[in-house]
């Protein structure tokens, strides 16, 4: 595995920003809130649980390392079979390609293909050693990357990161992004036109289904729809062609950003915040009507399929 692959979420150095936040270091993938707190753009995906992996491995018992597997029975609720094709994510894998199928559909976390999809199948306690491990490497990597010009450290003044699951409330502001919930549920004041996920809906379907008149429209319509831009589970035309449909969860950064540019916060994957035994925010098996920026998710088991994380992100001053 090359750890190369991993910089841009965990370990680029912290930047300096002299808007709202006073200067504070801006940490990795961080969007910022208010206060000294920020919160992760997109959910943890599996390429950052890959590295949690591969540094415990290395660093931890083999016992803590076991337990930190996610649990990959989850998985299988991810795969459907339709017309002899097997969907998965992102692609389909032709019945004649059966070796790479059998792959492909037992093996969502280590596969290349879902490198950046959230990363599913893990605990609560989990997510929190995740977070715990990942302050010590941000606060390492900065410590040892940051340019001896520094300006915090001309004045004996340093920060350090402390990662933390959100709380309830944390998690509703980030989601509703200072926009009215009532107007705008998504957090999105502006929802684009179109998007990637419905160009490919739209190309596939075109050029490989002869449609008349009223499929056209009811394609048109289905487009125009809030909830088609968004990964939630609603009613599709049968006349479809989704090529690159998936049933489960999408790219981290597939759906339209919040106007905090935040990617996900209601469709996707549901996610822990602090309080026990909830999760917040919609998921790819939640309609729209289930979805609501304030609404709990009732969560007493350790994993599922439609559920994941994000942090949020304090930093703090010290003194050197």
């Amino acid at each position: 595995m090359k750890s190369i692959a991993f910089c841009v979420f965990l370990i680029i150095p912290l930047s300096l920003s002299s808007q709202k936040r006073g200067k504070l270091p801006n940490p990795p993938n961080g969007i910022y809130l208010y206060d000294n707190l920020f919160i992760d753009q997109t959910e943890v995906a599996n390429i950052h649980w890959l590295e949690f992996l591969y540094f415990i491995k290395r660093d931890s018992s083999e016992e803590y390392y076991d337990k930190m597997l996610p649990n990959k029975m989850v998985e299988q609720s991810l795969v459907y079979l339709k017309e002899g094709d097997f969907v998965m994510h992102s692609f389909i894998v032709k019945d004649n390609e059966r070796r790479m199928t059998e792959f492909l559909c037992c093996d969502y976390f280590k596969n290349h293909y879902f490198r950046n999809h959230p990363i599913i199948g893990v605990s609560k306690w989990q997510a929190e050693q995740f977070c715990k491990w990942r302050s010590t490497v941000v606060n390492d990597r900065w410590r040892k990357n940051r340019p001896k010009n520094h300006e915090a450290k001309k004045k004996k003044i340093g920060f350090k990161v402390v990662y933390r699951l959100p709380t309830k409330e944390e998690w509703e502001y980030s989601a509703q992004a200072c926009v009215d919930k009532e107007t705008f549920p998504f957090g999105i004041s502006k929802l684009p036109k179109t998007t990637k996920w419905h160009e490919t809906i739209r190309r596939n379907t075109l050029s490989k289904n002869s449609l008349n008149k009223q499929e056209k429209e009811a394609l048109k319509k289905f487009l125009s729809l809030e909830e088609s831009k968004f990964n939630l589970m609603y009613e599709r035309p049968q006349f479809i062609n989704y090529g690159a449909i998936t049933i489960g969860p999408w790219h981290t950064r597939a759906s339209p950003p919040n106007n905090f540019e935040i990617y996900s916060m209601l469709d996707n994957v549901s996610e822990f915040v602090q309080e026990d035994e909830l999760v917040k925010g919609g998921s790819w098996i939640h309609n729209r009507d289930q979805v609501d920026i304030c609404r709990d998710y009732s969560f007493k088991q350790k994993t599922a399929p439609w559920v994941g994380f994000r942090c949020v992100a304090e930093i703090i001053k010290i003194d050197e």
